[in-house]
């Protein structure tokens, strides 16, 4: 996975997660390096590391926000 489509992917995880009702991510996101790459997946790779995708609270309320 190329470094922008993993950054497309990360955002529709996050734009995903805080538009989501639960307070909770529904899904875990898992952080992976292969071969020198970064990749954000929801199947964890050996060594992976779990990504806190939880909304913050308040965001929507900082300067330049655009939602």
């Amino acid at each position: 996975m190329d470094p922008k489509r993993s950054i497309a992917v990360l955002f529709a995880v996050f734009v995903a997660v805080d538009g989501a009702a639960a307070p909770e991510p529904t899904q875990t996101v898992y952080k992976c390096v292969q071969n020198g790459r970064v990749e954000y997946t929801a199947t964890p790779c050996l060594g992976a590391k779990e990504v806190d995708v939880t909304p913050t609270k308040g965001a929507e309320t900082y300067p330049g926000a655009n939602l």
